[in-house]
């Protein structure tokens, strides 16, 4: 009979921060023409209670692109764009898929203060009006839609 090494069976631990490829000092598109690009299948099928939400609710009317980053989060299907808002909102997109001109939204998050700091200060550092709506999501549970 074997034995198993114990290391063997232990989680890997998750990085506190994510791995920026890419800031984009010019942003390649607006939050208007980010709203047309489309859903990946897995957002239209499981996530349309929190994309009504974000959008009619959550996102300001005069909102815009605060910053865009190309991000390594560990998923097979490659690098994503992380796009924030100034109200706080984070579309993640598939970059190939965006790169394709394919449906690419994968998600929308409705930021945290904690999940902004993993971005790292020399990426992005969110301005008090960001900072708060993002305690004002915290609160209101937003991302348990």
């Amino acid at each position: 009979m074997k034995k198993h090494k114990k290391n063997a069976l232990k989680k890997q631990p998750v990085p506190n921060r994510l791995k920026v490829y890419k800031v984009f000092k010019k942003h390649p598109f607006t939050l208007e023409e980010l709203l047309h690009f489309g859903s990946t299948q897995h957002f239209s099928d499981d996530r349309q209670n929190r994309r009504n939400a974000a959008l009619n609710r959550l996102l300001d009317k005069d909102d815009y692109l605060d910053c865009i980053m190309s991000v390594d989060h560990g998923h097979p299907d490659g690098l994503e764009l992380h796009c924030i808002t100034h109200s706080g909102l984070i579309f993640i997109l598939n970059e190939f898929k965006y790169n394709m001109k394919l449906p690419c939204i994968i998600t929308i998050l409705n930021a945290r203060k904690n999940q902004l700091t993993r971005y790292g200060s020399e990426n992005y550092q969110p301005d008090a009006y960001t900072l708060q709506k993002c305690r004002e999501h915290e609160a209101h549970g937003d991302n348990k839609i």
